[in-house]
């Protein structure tokens, strides 16, 4: 979690460094949905959101509650 979280922030901060107001905001957020983890050489991907989606369905609570215990 720590390496995820420092690497999407270092990349955060790069995209903040060139950030154009006609673009609006360009940065990801896992919990938003906008980061996939992936093993290309295994041919899997997933975002936070599909996890919880299916584990919220699996526990019976809310997916949103489900992404926040997910992430941070």
């Amino acid at each position: 979690y720590q390496n995820f979280s420092r690497i999407i922030e270092n990349a955060n901060v790069i995209m903040s460094t060139y950030q154009d107001d006609q673009l609006g905001d360009v940065q990801v957020y896992p919990d938003a949905g906008t980061v996939a983890f992936s093993a290309g050489l295994h041919g899997w991907a997933f975002t936070l959101n599909r996890f919880a989606r299916m584990y919220a369905k699996k526990f019976g609570v809310e997916p949103a509650k489900m992404t926040s215990r997910l992430w941070g």
